[in-house]
């Protein structure tokens, strides 16, 4: 049974006339290794070696090579979120890497679809855009994002977002910031938006809107909201009943 062909070196490939299914030699890069050759159309596998052997790169160079151009890309789509007013996005390296080069792409496909070829002009997607992408940090829903075909479409995606409906219901009761570290604001604003909807779906609406939104609007300490997250809905009425004087932080200045 023939498994395949073991090409050690460029004169060996000239010479003989056996098909080549695995590269192992050095590479370009001056390094020894092997490669499969199973998945090279067969015509162009002697041509594959001879780069392989010329120009091609070890696994491990080819890793490092990519992880160079990787951290170059996430640089430049930083520097550019930087110029933009853009906040830092929350997630792991990875993907706040990903996440930042997808929002900067889906935000200039967005402004090409709608203002260089649309009829917004900047002012409209300063505010139909920019500033609700400034609220929506998660590199995990830019990276869904992404995925949609149509950049026009981003200003409905963003203004379904759960940080723009936050600001519509913060603006609807007039809540009170939250105040915090930088950090803790973008956290205790979600989990307090997140256990109101819960109450608004668990809760009868009068209960709902005397008992919870209420003195929901009015806790404004980042570390209180924080310390709940875990809190099943079913305790928040007792939680915000019970609320301390740590709760709320009077006196902010702007």
């Amino acid at each position: 049974m023939v498994i395949g062909h073991r090409i050690d070196h460029k004169e060996d490939v000239m010479a003989g006339s056996a098909i080549p299914e695995v590269f192992s030699g050095k590479f370009g890069c001056g390094h020894e290794g092997e490669v499969s050759l199973a998945n090279v159309p067969v015509a162009k596998r002697f041509s594959r070696v001879d780069w392989l052997s010329t120009k091609g790169k070890c696994r491990e160079c080819f890793a490092k090579e990519g992880q160079k151009r990787l951290e170059k890309e996430n640089k430049a789509s930083a520097a550019w979120a930087s110029e933009q007013g853009l906040p830092g996005l929350r997630g792991s390296a990875k993907q706040v890497g990903f996440g930042e080069q997808r929002r900067q792409g889906l935000i200039q496909d967005a402004y090409a679809a709608l203002v260089a070829e649309g009829d917004w002009d900047d002012a409209a997607f300063v505010k139909g855009v920019l500033e609700p992408a400034q609220l929506v940090t998660g590199a995990h829903w830019w990276i869904e994002a992404g995925e949609s075909e149509d950049a026009s479409v981003l200003p409905e995606l963003l203004e379904k977002s759960e940080p723009m409906r936050a600001r519509a219901w913060e603006q609807r009761v007039n809540a009170a910031p939250i105040v915090g570290t930088s950090k803790q604001e973008d956290w205790g604003r979600r989990v307090r938006f997140e256990k109101v909807e819960a109450a608004r779906e668990a809760l009868d609406a009068d209960v709902f809107a005397q008992r919870v939104e209420e003195p929901a609007a009015r806790i404004n300490s980042a570390h209180w909201w924080i310390d709940i997250a875990s809190a099943p809905v079913e305790a928040l009425v007792d939680l915000l009943e019970s609320a301390g004087d740590d709760a709320y932080i009077e006196n902010v200045e702007e």
